[in-house]
This record gives structure tokens, sequence and C-alpha cells, in this order.
């Protein structure tokens, strides 16, 4: 958009729900999908843990993610 390449049209907002069966599912695909290095071990990874188990029912843990998109076009 700076650059003048694109021009902004929009922004959409909306939340994502999230579920996740257990801890392992919810360390797969919200850890282990970044490409950066994450040191998440020792109490880190505990703090982690306790905090995603107080969401934990017998159905899983469901969150709510606010997300953004902003839509862009070429300009005319």
């Amino acid at each position: 958009v700076a650059g003048g390449d694109m021009e902004d049209a929009g922004e959409i907002t909306f939340d994502m729900p999230l579920a996740f069966q257990n801890f392992n599912d919810f360390f797969d695909k919200v850890v282990r999908v970044t490409h950066s290095e994450l040191a998440l071990v020792g109490n880190k990874l505990t703090d982690v843990r306790q905090r995603f188990e107080k969401h934990l029912t017998r159905q899983g843990a469901r969150f709510v993610r606010p997300m953004r998109v902003n839509l862009l076009r070429r300009p005319m």
C-alpha cells in the first residue's frame, strides 16, 4: 500500500472458533506449526499446559481467536 502498488479496500474482522481434543492436539496444531523456533520447554511448557488444562472439559477445549483480514486491490 505504501509503495502504491495496492490500495486499501477495507478490513473484515471475525471470530474463528478453535477446538482441541487435549493438550497434545493443541501443541501439534498451534505450537509446532510455526516457522520459528520456540523454546517451549521446562517451566514454560508446564505453565502453558496448566493454563490450557483450565479450559479442558470432557469434550475438549474450545477457544475463540479474533481474526482480521485486510482487503487490497490494484489501483485503477
